[in-house]
């Protein structure tokens, strides 16, 4: 007597579907972390261009103030006098008081005030900490920012910089 294979085995089918759900799961998991992994890559790079940029624009206006014209309050609040003209015979003619301090939404902005009274304009976002510590030796500002972005899922994702400004005048 001959038997009928034609269709497959209870255990064929349940060792087949086994197979099935275990690589679903192993593609599932690794795109999973690649979409977490890839939300984080972004946040820490907004962090970290918000941080440089900041960085940047506070770096280059703080080269032309004289040392003596830049206070540190607090630690965290920096107030200098830019030079707007010297004259032929080497007067310098010094600007209001400008400002670097955070403020705004949170108090997580760092916002720069010009010696014009005008308003003051938004140098960076997601501020956390920032510290001015003037050095008198070599006569150097030195400058510390934190900034963080916050991933989807609530992860925080703090970046810090740090950079010493050397005065030219």
């Amino acid at each position: 007597m001959k038997k009928n294979n034609s269709g497959y085995s209870m255990l064929e089918l349940i060792m087949s579907l086994s197979v099935f759900t275990t690589i679903t799961m192993i593609i599932f998991q690794a795109f999973s972390t690649g979409t977490r992994n890839l939300n984080v890559t972004y946040h820490r790079g907004i962090a970290t261009g918000e941080a440089r940029m900041g960085m940047e624009r506070m770096t280059q206006e703080l080269r032309n103030p004289s040392y003596s014209r830049v206070t540190v309050i607090g630690g965290n609040r920096l107030q200098f006098q830019e030079p707007t003209n010297i004259t032929s015979d080497g007067v310098i003619t010094w600007s209001g008081l400008v400002e670097y301090r955070l403020a705004g939404i949170n108090s997580q902005q760092l916002l720069r005030y010009p010696g014009s009274g005008a308003a003051p304009t938004v140098v960076a976002n997601r501020v956390t900490a920032l510290q001015f510590i003037k050095n008198a030796n070599p006569n150097t500002l030195t400058i510390n920012i934190t900034i963080q972005s916050q991933t989807d899922a609530g992860h925080i994702m703090p970046v810090a910089l740090s950079n010493a400004v050397e005065f030219r005048n």
